[in-house]
């Protein structure tokens, strides 16, 4: 899992796996980092590092008058010698002042932690983090010269009447580079204290070995790399410091060296506040980070915006896939639409026929978990396609083929609420970033593309284009053509999209013709019919949201059926219906954004935190349970664009391997289940690789711009059994939990973290899939983190108000027999306008009888 080199350290012994070798690069930037590894993981005493120094110094000596007894002499050998052997002295007096400070940090710390735990050398309760936090405002707009801003954060840790002071700046080495930092009352200008770097210790906190990507887009505050911090422990804490801090009327003016001309005024500053909302502030939900769709080739070259070159009006985009998100006619039966798996908080909700083995039609209940095998959707029937009924607008001719019951897919649907902010679509990753127009696989398929009329008037194919940030796109084109989910088969794409669009652009086929929309619903109550349906069509939708250029011809387009392998002529609208479907739901989905959380109105300010929740909420932040490590940023996940944009892939030593094992950012083995059952990313039956880790060992430079190259040798992809990391967002809504729905409560799931997953022999396994000592035997800490993911959720989702109202949908929940036949069992979400409902609908947590346990008591 990622290190956060943002995230103060909180005075704690920091993870190091950097190994060190004495070369050439001695004098690199990365030295002392390297060098704390080295002595980190081999232990070197004092004396014992004296002795090492002397052999390595004899060794040189011996290689150096042998080059001088040599003839003729080689001077420049010998000079290079020299400087290596300057160097290495240089290293050696480095290394001895570095384990000086070490030791002297260790038995800080130690005396700290014995300090604030009483003497017990238990670990600190949540109450000796810290009190108060800032963040370092760049009021100077200063750069380093990657041109990531300089920032960070500073953290005060209250004990009676001392303290402990952290700086964590970004973008320096050492604390050299640092001039002056001052504690100070923001109003007054008082000075309470100034701490001159040459008297802090600086732990360098370990960058990553692969270099950050800089986006050009805006997706969030870059994390510079490296991080220094300062640390000062057990300092005086005086009463008008106390009321400065109680009264946000602190500030911490930090000067930085190379600035001091420049900027005398202080390059950074802030003022301190209530650290668990300064903290929250990290997830505030902002909608304007979530950057706008753009078209590139397949250079990744920007060409220009969706909006303007494809859309005609993004507002009849939105609606026309709201249309389509919601309409069963979609699918092959009419009966099952997008929503159908993603219609309550963006999930499944249906209780029966969920299973993907054993007995059919089963009815789960909570007795039933954890399970023992998936849970997962029921889509269609098994049936062989035949052809769009000429003669009964609407309908697919289908053969019935063998089972009694609907096919179930293999994993969890996972929520469409927020996953605009995804990289990478499905649990797997496999909806690749870049939508190709056609599918989900993005650059790997180099036919794939979009049918335009050019500049002379003539259709041409168009596969020199990609839609970036269009995961979302590529995800709704998949479903559709899968003979399990949505389409008679008897294999996926027997009924591929040219023909949907041949039975939805029939001029006798209402979007929605077969469900109620509300009157006031946020997008399309002003189109509703007052029966079912709308009072417009597919092709009137169309031609209102897309430029003309991509359906106005009536020069026939002849395609070749994917699997019969027959030709027939399509028109330009049906041709590029894929391109259409896709963009279009995109474009709804992205409306579906949940920021109106009872933590988000902490976050700004607006409300507050049950005291139980506020320690939940302390307990995921803490360095002991490691839970921020994977769901960070606004998502709470690092599966999204703000991460995997600037850190795509990253290295990392496994748990069960000495080498070490390179994976994508955002996804992770934790063990929920046996690698073997499902690889996830390390799947190998789509055409490519679908991992990055594995694209990049392969020196596959096109699937990604500017993907790290790494070999194997290096760091070989170990990508297997990997799934993305889900939003926290709503979780309270979208149980069961995992990609296999193995947990059917939240209070399961922290526990399944507690004691380190269920397979901790998996291979790729995660190497912070380990017993997290806060939390074992703790049962009510462990309860409170649960209690604090409940006020992730937003009640519009709940009340299914807009932006997540919706038509009416009929729904199979399993099957039931009727006059002797087996048929489907309906139950019908009602639709709902703006507003929402009044009463909330049954979640698959209430459904199967699930209860919250009571919080126990604390030891």
């Amino acid at each position: 899992m990622q290190n956060k080199p943002r995230r103060l350290s909180k005075l704690a012994t920091l993870p190091f796996f950097v190994a060190f070798t004495l070369s050439s690069s001695i004098a690199s930037a990365n030295l002392e980092q390297e060098m704390q590894t080295t002595l980190e993981e081999q232990g070197l005493d004092y004396k014992t590092l004296l002795e090492q120094h002397r052999t390595e110094r004899q060794s040189f000596r011996q290689e150096l008058r042998q080059v001088r007894r040599t003839r003729p002499i080689d001077h420049n050998l010998l000079a290079s010698l020299r400087d290596q052997e300057r160097d290495l002295l240089q290293s050696h007096r480095a290394e001895i002042d570095l384990l000086k400070r070490l030791q002297q940090r260790d038995l800080s710390e130690i005396r700290l932690a014995l300090r604030r735990s009483a003497g017990t050398g238990e670990e600190p309760e949540p109450e000796h983090e810290f009190n108060a936090l800032l963040e370092l405002v760049n009021g100077a707009e200063l750069t380093d010269e990657n041109g990531i801003p300089v920032g960070g954060e500073a953290g005060i840790a209250v004990f009676g009447n001392r303290m402990d002071v952290e700086v964590a700046i970004g973008g320096i080495t050492s604390a050299g580079d640092v001039s002056s930092i001052e504690l100070t009352n923001c109003s007054t200008g008082e000075v309470f204290l100034q701490l001159p770097p040459s008297e802090l210790l600086g732990e360098v906190v370990i960058g990553p070995d692969i270099p950050p990507q800089i986006p050009d887009v805006n997706v969030g505050p870059l994390a510079p790399t490296p991080e220094f911090s300062l640390v000062k422990l057990n300092l005086p804490f005086s009463n008008s410091m106390l009321a400065a801090l109680e009264n946000g009327n602190m500030c911490a003016p930090v000067v930085l060296a190379s600035h001091e001309e420049s900027h005398p005024e202080g390059a950074l500053t802030g003022n301190f506040i209530d650290h668990l909302r300064f903290e929250a502030l990290e997830y505030i939900l902002d909608p304007s980070l979530l950057p706008e769709p753009r078209v590139v080739d397949r250079q990744f070259n920007t060409l220009g915006t969706v909006s303007e070159l494809i859309v005609k009006d993004q507002y009849a985009l939105e609606k026309l896939g709201k249309a389509f998100f919601w309409d069963t006619q979609v699918g092959s039966d009419n009966k099952v639409a997008c929503a159908s798996c993603h219609s309550l908080a963006g999930v499944d909700w249906r209780t029966k026929n969920q299973l993907a083995e054993g007995e059919g039609n089963y009815e789960v209940t909570a007795s039933d978990f954890p399970l023992s095998t998936v849970l997962g959707s029921q889509g269609v029937q098994n049936a062989e396609f035949v052809e769009v009924n000429p003669n009964q607008p609407g309908e697919d001719v289908c053969n019935d083929l063998s089972g009694d019951f609907r096919q179930v897919t293999g994993r969890q649907a996972p929520s469409v609420v927020n996953a605009a902010f995804n990289t990478f679509q499905f649990w797997d990753g496999r909806a690749h970033r870049f939508f190709n127009g056609e599918n989900p696989l993005g650059p790997v398929d180099t036919n794939a593309g979009v049918y335009k009329v050019n500049g002379s008037g003539y259709v041409e194919k168009n596969t020199n284009i990609l839609i970036d940030y269009s995961s979302l796109a590529s995800q709704a084109v998949g479903p559709f053509e899968s003979h399990v989910e949505m389409t008679c088969g008897p294999v996926d794409r027997s009924r591929f999209f040219p023909q949907l669009a041949m039975k939805l652009l029939n001029s006798n086929v209402k979007p929605l013709g077969l469900q109620k929309v509300h009157s006031e619903d946020s997008l399309l109550g002003g189109m509703a019919n007052g029966t079912a349906g709308l009072n417009t069509s597919y092709e009137s939708m169309i031609k209102k949201a897309f430029k003309d250029e991509y359906w106005d011809s009536a020069t026939p387009i002849s395609l070749q059926h994917p699997v019969t392998n027959q030709w027939e002529d399509y028109s330009m609208m049906e041709a590029n219906f894929a391109f259409i479907f896709g963009l279009a739901v995109q474009a709804y989905e992205r409306t579906l954004l949940s920021g109106e959380s009872k933590f988000d109105k902490f976050a700004r300010g607006e409300g507050d935190l049950s005291e139980i929740e506020k320690e939940g909420f302390n307990r995921f932040l803490s360095g002991g349970t490691g839970c921020n490590e994977c769901h960070d940023g606004p998502m709470f996940s690092t599966a999204t664009l703000q991460f995997t944009l600037v850190e795509p892939i990253e290295a990392m030593r496994l748990a069960n391997s000495d080498d070490n094992g390179l994976y994508d950012s955002g996804y992770y083995n934790v063990g929920v289940r046996a690698t073997e059952e499902d690889l996830g990313r390390g799947r190998q039956d789509l055409p490519g690789p679908i991992a990055l880790s594995s694209q990049s060992n392969a020196g596959i430079d096109t699937l990604w711009p500017n993907l790290p190259m790494v070999s194997a040798e290096e760091g070989k992809a170990s990508v297997k059994g990997h799934m993305k990391v889900p939003t926290l967002r709503n979780i309270e809504l979208t149980a069961p939990y995992f990609h296999n729905g193995k947990y059917l409560t939240l209070e399961d799931v922290v526990a399944f973290y507690t004691r380190g997953g269920d397979f901790p022999l998996n291979e790729d396994l995660d190497p912070d899939m380990k017993p997290l000592g806060q939390l074992l035997g703790k049962p009510e800490r462990q309860a409170k983190i649960a209690a604090w993911m409940r006020t992730l959720t937003d009640e519009r989702v709940r009340y299914r108000s807009a932006p997540f109202d919706g038509p009416e949908l009929p729904l199979p929940n399993g099957h039931k027999m009727e006059n002797g036949q087996i048929v489907d069992d309906i139950v019908i979400m009602e639709a709902t306008g703006k507003d929402g409902s009044v009463e909330a609908f049954a979640t698959f947590f209430e459904r199967v009888g699930g209860t919250i346990p009571e919080i126990p008591e604390d030891d």
